[in-house]
C-alpha cells in the first residue's frame, strides 16, 4: 500500500484536500517512504511513527525557540494522533475501513 492509497483509507481522495500543515506532513512522509526499500505498511507507518515521536520528545528536551517548540509541540500531536488511530482494535479499524468505503461510494 502506498501514502496515497493509505490517505484514501482515511477518506482523502487527493493531495489538494489537505490544508497546509497536513500537505507538510504529507511531503515529509512522502520523502521519508520514498527511501524506504520496503512497501508502506501499517507496520512500517507504525514503527516510522514511534521513531519520529522518540525523535521529537528528544528535541523538544534541547535548548530550542519557543516559535521552533510550538511547531514541535503541534507536529508531536500529529504523529500521535496518527499513531492512536492505526493502534485502533483490528474492529474499530475494519468498522472505520466500512464506513470510509461507503462514504467513497456514495461522493462518485
Amino acid at each position: 500500500m502506498n501514502l496515497t492509497e493509505f490517505l484514501k483509507k482515511l477518506g482523502i481522495e487527493s493531495f489538494l484536500d489537505l490544508k497546509g500543515e497536513e500537505k507538510e506532513t504529507y511531503r515529509a512522509f512522502e520523502e521519508a517512504f520514498a527511501r524506504l526499500e520496503k512497501p508502506i505498511t501499517i507496520e512500517n507507518l507504525t514503527e516510522f511513527l514511534e521513531k519520529e515521536i522518540e525523535a521529537l520528545i528528544e528535541l523538544l528536551a534541547s535548548d530550542i525557540s519557543a516559535d521552533k517548540k510550538t511547531l514541535i509541540i503541534a507536529r508531536l500531536k500529529n504523529y500521535k494522533d496518527l499513531l492512536a488511530f492505526i493502534k485502533t482494535p483490528e474492529r474499530s479499524r475494519k468498522f472505520l475501513e466500512k464506513e470510509l468505503e461507503i462514504r467513497s461510494r456514495l461522493a462518485k
